[in-house]
């Protein structure tokens, strides 16, 4: 029931046929095969122990004990991954799972590339302007582990490439998950413990082989089980097609912040309470919200008011890897696609709507506000010149 791309699809297909329709899908072993990690991190199928630890056992990253239930999540802690690796040898009770671990972050080495079909990505190019943050994460679990029912970051996009091993996906497209909430609101940490077919609710399940990389469309509640040692590179990314999820998700959590302390709605400061705590939960407010729009469409605007013609309107998306901008010649049909005008066409819509959207018109001061139109003045020049 989840698509299976087996032979080369164009960007703008992907674009048609799962973005734009919030699809998942799952593309096979030919799109990661040159990684760098594929052929170093795998020995004989299995998970290279001697070369994780020669070169990454120094360094920390948060381990789950996939045995232990920490409110909504497994029990974490942070771990030498050469003590980890010692696990992975010798195996005791414990079921433990790397995941979340950034670690391209910390090293210079680049051990992998983005597929094309994910490199728009406006999530990761804005995290990376400081470099505090990001959002690729490498997982290594052993068999038996898991990750607990839920929906990504920000309501993101996700991709998962198996480096080795075999995950089974349980997914729930948007809204089906509510079917599945108890009394207090709550969803269940483990869906698997419940009779789904028994149900009146929509879920699919798929088997992702080493070597695959699938798409999680924004919004699909899912639950993952590692069937065999697995080890993955997993992104959340955001971009043109998924932003407005991204704006409804905020927009959401905010309802909910504002009613859980509606006590206190009559005190001085209490939407900036509100935003800090919609910080905490969601990962970013309004203000920032605004910002990384900002941010992107500057980008954008200096690329296409700054480079030649020839190689601005070639221009199908600006990687989330800095300073790279692909061109379309093995991409797309002619010149018939490009990201760089979608994305400013999205970025305008999204910025004009926040002018008029009274929550945001209390967080941004005047001059910001007026910064924000001229911003969209440029934008609208510059897309009716080209």
């Amino acid at each position: 029931m989840v698509d299976r791309i087996e032979k080369n699809i164009l960007y703008e297909d992907f674009v048609a046929q799962h973005l734009k329709e919030n699809k998942p899908c799952i593309f096979s072993s030919n799109l990661i095969a040159d990684w760098k990690c594929v052929n170093s991190w795998v020995k004989s199928d299995h998970l290279n122990t001697d070369f994780i630890e020669k070169h990454f056992g120094n360094l920390t990253a948060p381990v789950m004990d996939c045995n232990k239930q920490y409110f909504s999540s497994h029990e974490k802690e942070d771990m030498k991954v050469s003590e980890f690796i010692k696990y992975w040898n010798d195996r005791d009770d414990r079921l433990l799972y790397l995941k979340d671990w950034h670690l391209q972050k910390l090293t210079d080495e680049r051990f992998y590339d983005i597929p094309t079909f994910f490199t728009s990505d406006w999530l990761n190019e804005y995290f990376d302007r400081d470099g505090k943050d990001d959002y690729r994460f490498v997982y290594i679990g052993v068999k038996g582990s898991w990750t607990s029912f839920h929906a990504d970051v920000f309501r993101s996009y996700s991709w998962s490439a198996n480096i080795c091993g075999l995950k089974k996906w349980i997914f729930f497209p948007p809204g089906e998950e509510d079917k599945l909430r108890d009394n207090f609101g709550n969803l269940p940490f483990d869906v698997s413990s419940l009779s789904l077919d028994e149900m009146d609710i929509t879920y699919f399940v798929t088997f992702q082989k080493s070597g695959e990389v699938i798409f999680v469309p924004s919004g699909w509640h899912h639950q993952v089980f590692n069937l065999e040692d697995t080890v993955s590179i997993n992104h959340n990314w955001v971009n043109a097609f998924s932003i407005g999820y991204f704006w409804n998700h905020l927009t959401s959590t905010l309802r909910s912040v504002q009613k859980e302390i509606s006590d206190c709605a009559e005190m001085d400061g209490f939407d900036d309470q509100c935003q800090l705590i919609l910080l905490s939960c969601a990962g970013m407010h309004h203000k920032g919200f605004y910002e990384m729009l900002c941010y992107l469409a500057i980008k954008r605007l200096q690329i296409l008011e700054s480079e030649p013609d020839n190689k601005r309107m070639n221009a199908i998306f600006i990687s989330s890897q800095p300073g790279v901008v692909y061109n379309d010649g093995k991409l797309s049909k002619g010149n018939k696609y490009n990201q760089l005008i979608t994305d400013l066409r999205m970025l305008k819509e999204m910025l004009l709507f926040l002018t008029k959207d009274s929550y945001m018109q209390r967080t941004i001061n005047k001059v910001e506000l007026e910064e924000l139109n001229v911003l969209i003045s440029r934008i609208s020049d510059s897309l009716a010149n080209k």
